[in-house]
């Protein structure tokens, strides 16, 4: 287990100085970094090669080498090299402005921001994938048709994947690749890992080998407000608008101007102080999509508030050696937490993972968060764990 493998120009590499991949559920794209003994033929490996990864044999990520380093380290000559995912191009690059027409599906839209950047696109799994064509791989289901109050359009600075990331977090999909060039549309945490993550003290079944927490509520507000502004209307969006003025228009056949509708969106967060109020202005075409903002606005700041990290041993959730049960710890996955150092209890999401070989060995970092992050579910009852002793944590139901 836990055996890393790269394969560069039909060369195949198992021996390495260390390495680092991360992937993280805010990002579409994984990252890597190797360090190895500098080959014999330093032509093997150049920047712009493509590289796969794989784990015990299973496909992690595919990407480019876009950065290489060599140095003397004591009396060896050592290489480290760096990259991304093999659709960095998408994120990197910059379309322009450019209206996309309305309404539209959601993986027809990825399609043509894709074929735009010259991109050739595949239809099924690319278990190979030798041409680098892009599949797009709907694990979703029925995606909601995308409108023209969903802001289709690339502005001028936007990087082509801006347009792509900010319709998926309307959706709550989750945009992932699968380490064979398939851009993969996901649900948000279905699954919950079978293993629990355990810290008490004196205790050698721990899993955990470490763990932090990080707390921050200085960016957290009860009340978010979202109004509404007129595109072209010369509106300042940093100015108060006035409650009569709180309209937008919604449009017509031929662009006409047809109804005015209130656009005003609030959503409060009841573990914050009540003087703490948030007005934000955007174009929205619906009082439901400014609340729909607002919530985002919450879920994704109360996200931000609480991290908990441990470090765990290996890369895979136990240590049966039938790879089939023993999944590798993967993001956007729930898991149950039991960390009495920490005073950590509970079920989270695995926002990140890190995969690394160092000298103190091979470990996986997870970042996790709120459960309840990401959706729009922050007044739904909260299940809690009563801290206490393992064996004492009775789940209860707590009404908001």
């Amino acid at each position: 287990m836990n055996n890393i493998t790269i394969d560069i120009n039909g060369y195949t590499y198992t021996s390495f100085l260390s390495y680092d991949f991360y992937e993280d559920i805010e990002a579409l794209l994984k990252t890597f970094s190797i360090t190895l003994n500098v080959p014999e033929d330093r032509n093997l490996i150049k920047q712009g090669d493509i590289i796969n990864v794989k784990i015990d044999n299973e496909d992690f990520l595919k990407g480019y080498i876009e950065k290489i380093e060599e140095k003397d380290e004591g009396e060896a000559s050592i290489m480290r090299i760096q990259g991304r995912d093999i659709l960095c191009d998408l994120v990197d690059s910059r379309i322009g402005a450019k209206i996309y027409q309305t309404p539209i599906n959601f993986v027809e839209l990825v399609k043509q921001v894709l074929m735009a950047l010259n991109y050739t696109l595949s239809t099924g799994l690319n278990p190979y994938n030798k041409d680098n064509a892009i599949s797009i791989i709907n694990n979703y289901g029925n995606i909601d048709i995308l409108e023209s109050g969903d802001d289709i359009k690339h502005r001028d600075n936007d990087s082509a994947f801006e347009l792509i990331k900010r319709c998926a977090d309307k959706r709550r999909l989750i945009l992932t690749s699968d380490g064979r060039s398939n851009l993969v549309i996901n649900k948000l945490a279905s699954k919950v890992c079978d293993t629990i993550l355990v810290r008490f003290k004196d205790d050698e079944l721990n899993n955990i080998l470490n763990s932090e927490v990080d707390i921050d509520y200085s960016q957290r507000y009860y009340k978010y407000i979202v109004k509404s502004i007129v595109n072209g209307s010369g509106i300042d969006q940093n100015a108060a608008i006035d409650p009569k003025e709180e309209m937008i228009v919604t449009k017509g056949k031929e662009n006409r101007a047809s109804s005015l509708i209130n656009g005003t969106g609030i959503v409060y967060d009841n573990e914050i102080r009540k003087n703490r109020i948030l007005t934000i202005f955007k174009q929205v075409s619906s009082i439901k999509q400014a609340n729909d903002l607002a919530q985002w606005e919450a879920d994704i700041r109360k996200t931000q508030s609480f991290q908990y990290g441990c470090r765990v041993f290996g890369f895979r959730q136990n240590l049966e050696e039938n790879l089939s049960i023993n999944p590798l710890w993967k993001t956007n996955m729930l898991v149950d937490v039991q960390d009495e150092v920490r005073n950590v209890f509970g079920r989270f999401l695995i926002k990140s993972v890190r995969y690394s070989k160092n000298d103190k060995g091979t470990n996986s970092y997870l970042t996790l968060v709120n459960e309840k992050s990401y959706t729009n579910s922050l007044f739904e009852p909260i299940v809690k764990n009563i801290r206490g002793k393992r064996g004492d944590n009775a789940k209860v139901i707590i009404e908001p």
